[in-house]
């Protein structure tokens, strides 16, 4: 499955309390679907499961200045404020011009308005591990894939003027909730590369041959639901052995 979204698009977005409400609605309703598809395949027991989750990341406050300086006025201000410092005018005439156009990094009432959006990037992190629990109960290794391939700087691909650090901040959070949601299941992320051939090879390689390991554990309370996961291979000084496996499971919840 697969999710996406035009960055120009965002630009335009408004802000909810945690960011754009737009962004967390498509999200959400591709992580439901993906739920739903682990619930299906929780009733597959003793087999190995494979999610190839196709998407471009996420992050739920993506571009937070640049949103904010897209609206005419404040883009006025923001040029103003860019040709006060470039010493194209002076003082004086920046009073003028621009004296009486707010800056929303500083107004009071913008701050306050966008104070739930620092929330974002925990609630992202909490639906990931949410969905990460789903796969891992139900024997499921994600393998997410970043099609946008090998990323480098904006470039000519946004119209919009975005600044260079809040574009790699971007690249990087919606990379990381990718490298997350692998690295929880057991699986692996295909993100900034464009060798998607000798990826995918590795991929079959690596759910052509497994084993699957069953155990008791010696904690029977069903208050401790997530349980940690060790699995060494004794007998061995072969450093190039690597072992790849989940870190955790997380018992369901109850009825309430």
């Amino acid at each position: 499955m697969g999710d996406g979204f035009n960055v120009n698009e965002t630009l335009l977005m408004q802000d909810g309390p945690r960011g754009p409400e737009e962004l967390r609605f498509r999200a959400h309703v591709a992580f439901k679907t993906a739920r739903q598809v682990l619930k299906n395949l929780e009733q597959e027991t003793n087999r190995r499961k494979v999610f190839l989750f196709l998407s471009n990341g996420y992050d739920f406050n993506p571009f937070p200045e640049s949103r904010l300086y897209n609206s005419p006025l404040f883009g006025l201000g923001r040029y103003g404020r860019q040709q006060l410092a470039n010493g194209e005018i002076d003082q004086d005439q920046f009073d003028n011009l621009y004296g009486s156009i707010p800056d929303p990094i500083t107004d009071p009432f913008e701050r306050q308005s966008r104070a739930g959006s620092v929330f974002a990037d925990a609630d992202l992190g909490i639906d990931i591990a949410e969905l990460a629990r789903a796969a891992n109960r139900a024997n499921t290794t994600f393998y997410t894939i970043d099609p946008r391939g090998l990323v480098a700087g904006p470039g000519v691909t946004i119209e919009e003027n975005v600044d260079i650090a809040e574009w790699y901040s971007f690249i990087f959070k919606s990379q990381s909730s990718l490298r997350m949601l692998a690295e929880l299941t057991g699986g692996m992320a295909l993100v900034n590369r464009n060798d998607f051939g000798d990826a995918l090879r590795q991929i079959d390689s690596e759910t052509s041959d497994y084993y699957i390991l069953g155990f008791y554990t010696s904690n029977p309370d069903p208050t401790v639901r997530t349980r940690k996961l060790e699995i060494e291979v004794v007998g061995r000084d072969d450093q190039r052995i690597e072992v790849q496996h989940r870190s955790h499971y997380t018992l369901p919840r109850g009825p309430a």
